[in-house]
């Protein structure tokens, strides 16, 4: 547990919203029956010695292996691109024998159509990094598109010797975010418990920030009904693409 890079209050949530944790143990096999997942095996696992770089990786302890019950398992292990899905010639130009990408972080390939962002180029990282990349990525698919620069800075970060800030700053508490009992959520329960918070610190009452969230999953809701009439149109081969505004008249295009 003391080895665990997480954020001050992660565990805590854990354990909040009632989600056991096993530490110190790694996955060995999936097991189920007549095709259906019903168990993932594990073992127990302790820190070894010191390697030559000083870290220390965790071990098997013989025998300790114990089965959870499953019938979904969601994979958050991995910390390099999942490329299996490229193949032939494409493979050669993109992928290396260690399964990195050629192209290491940049946002092009060796294939002028084809970009990559986040942490499929450049691997587990920050979401800020991440973000960030991704937004470099946009400008050179739009500069590979429309060919010429389009994108300008309309903000520039520099470093400052004088900052304004005081040492009581660098601490700045954990906002509290409402949250509703687990036997109580829906769709709209845990959103609006949230969205009200934030609707009363500007001003505006329940009633109009609640008819506003209903809205906005409504919509939500009708963009999932939508999406699946285009994985339908996917399916039976009739696949078309087309774009759906509302004009300031009402009208629709």
């Amino acid at each position: 547990m003391h080895e665990m890079l997480v954020t001050p209050g992660e565990l805590e949530e854990l354990e909040h919203e009632g989600i056991p944790m096993e530490f110190m143990v790694s996955p060995k096999e999936y097991i189920g029956a007549d095709g259906k997942l019903t168990h993932m095996r594990f073992v127990r696992t302790e820190m070894g010695e010191p390697d030559a770089s000083g870290r220390r990786r965790p071990v098997e302890i013989p025998g300790s292996e114990f089965d959870v019950p499953v019938d979904t398992v969601l994979l958050a292990t991995g910390q390099f691109p999942e490329t299996s899905w490229i193949d032939g010639d494409l493979r050669e130009k993109l992928v290396d024998t260690d399964q990195w990408l050629r192209s290491g972080d940049a946002s092009r390939t060796a294939v002028d159509n084809i970009f990559v962002a986040g942490d499929f180029a450049q691997g587990a990282s920050s979401l800020i990094q991440a973000i960030g990349h991704a937004k470099n990525t946009a400008r050179d698919v739009d500069l590979f598109l429309m060919g010429e620069v389009r994108i300008v800075d309309q903000v520039e970060v520099t470093d400052a010797t004088e900052t304004g800030r005081i040492r009581e700053m660098d601490a700045v508490p954990v906002q509290k975010m409402p949250t509703t009992p687990l036997t109580h959520r829906d769709l709209k329960a845990e959103a609006a418990a949230g969205l009200l918070k934030v609707e009363y610190r500007v001003g505006q009452g329940p009633d109009e920030a609640r008819g506003r969230l209903d809205e906005a999953v409504d919509g939500l809701e009708q963009g999932a009904h939508d999406a699946g009439g285009l994985l339908g149109s996917v399916a039976d081969g009739s696949l078309y693409v087309g774009l759906h505004t509302a004009d300031p008249a009402g009208g629709e295009g």
